[in-house]
């Protein structure tokens, strides 16, 4: 192109990207300038976009006021570019300037991920333990409570069958005596027992003992559910 074409090119005509400009090579021309550099031509555009694009981009903008001030300017970012600090050529953003502190720093980060790994993991295997602990004091406790309900049942059931046999004999008020502290709800379901509980409640009703008799009777419904 002639000085005027040249001329009218840079004052009017927006360049490209660096990366947009390396994505819309030809597969062969890709490869020779990847091979050059020594990288990936699938991901030489990639490497560019971001900071060197901006840089480049800013490097060669049309308004003077925008460009770099000096060649120190466009070295000092370049400079930071390679320190993995924040370039003045790309707008600022707490994400960018925390993904530069990043890659810094990625030592430091790494292991602060595997002290937090670790934390994590540790609360995970503590709050599992501590759930396991919580269900095993539980069964515990319903192992108890069921060793003591099975106790009293045995109990009852015996003081049930000696009642029986008293009646037989005719040891009526012994038997009373026997099955008088034991709760109508903990009558067990069975003939024995509803005979047991239908004799003394006729016997206490006879003698118009009414309160006795309703708790022997409130016993003989639960005998026979």
């Amino acid at each position: 192109a002639g000085t005027e074409e040249i001329r009218r090119i840079l004052g009017e005509v927006e360049p490209r990207e660096p990366s947009a400009a390396i994505s819309a090579l030809k597969p062969k021309e890709l490869r020779e300038i990847a091979g050059q550099r020594g990288c990936d031509p699938q991901k030489l555009a990639g490497t560019l976009k971001g900071d060197l694009d901006r840089i480049v981009m800013k490097a060669m903008e049309k308004d003077r006021k925008r460009r770099y001030g000096t060649a120190d300017s466009l070295a000092a970012d370049v400079a930071r570019y390679l320190n993995c600090e924040p370039v003045s050529a790309r707008k600022s953003s707490r994400l960018y300037r925390l993904t530069k502190l990043v890659l810094r720093n990625k030592v430091v980060f790494a292991a602060s991920n595997l002290v937090v790994f670790s934390l994590v993991i540790g609360l995970g295997v503590s709050t599992w333990m501590y759930f396991r602990a919580n269900q095993a004091r539980d069964a515990a406790e319903q192992a108890r409570a069921n060793e003591v309900m099975l106790r009293e049942k045995a109990e009852v059931g015996g003081n049930i069958a000696r009642a029986a046999v008293l009646l037989k004999y005719g040891k009526i008020e012994k038997a009373d005596e026997l099955l008088a502290k034991i709760p109508p709800p903990m009558a067990q379901p069975s003939l024995e027992s509803a005979d047991t509980f239908r004799t003394l409640g006729l016997w206490h009703a006879k003698a118009g003992r009414w309160g006795e008799a309703a708790d022997r009777y409130a016993a003989l419904a639960y005998s026979i559910t």
